[in-house]
């Protein structure tokens, strides 16, 4: 399966980390690569989601109310990504 294929909470980590350690443990019992790459997947949207928070924290503390810019500017660039041809 492609991780296109895996269904990802983007604003929760909960249900993310069930996916992901359930993906895990068959990775263990069976020797799946497939179920440890769909592990790894899992686990990297949790990380990606942990690293941005933390960017945004330190952003307000640094921009103030400005750091919201950040955030129309990573929107913005993933809005235009939806119109670009596939190479």
């Amino acid at each position: 399966a492609s991780p296109q294929s895996y269904v990802c909470a983007t604003t929760m980590c909960i249900g993310n980390m069930r996916s992901g350690t359930e993906s895990f443990c068959e990775f263990v019992r069976t020797g799946n690569k497939a179920a440890l790459h769909k592990a790894a997947t899992y686990f990297s949207v949790i990380l990606v989601f942990a690293v941005g928070a933390g960017i945004g924290s330190a952003a307000v503390a640094t921009l103030g109310d400005r750091s919201i810019l950040i955030c129309c500017a990573s929107l913005a660039v993933s809005f235009f990504m939806m119109f670009r041809e596939k190479v």
